[in-house]
């Protein structure tokens, strides 16, 4: 049965976490990050453009 999990970083470049949940969403389907500074949550999958995804989000 599948679980909810949480995945925290508790510091860290916007650039290596994206490319992080990039690489993990290969094995897991679809990932959510929500960034504690109140920002709008950001949907990853592996097929996530990270250069696009970067300049759009307000991280």
């Amino acid at each position: 049965m599948d679980e909810p999990n949480e995945i925290v970083f508790e510091r860290g470049w916007p650039e290596l976490i994206v490319d992080i949940v990039i690489d993990i969403s290969y094995h897991t389907g679809p990932l959510m990050i929500v960034a504690d500074s109140g920002n709008h949550p950001v949907i990853i999958s592996s097929l996530t453009d990270r250069v696009s995804l970067l300049t759009t989000w307000n991280h």
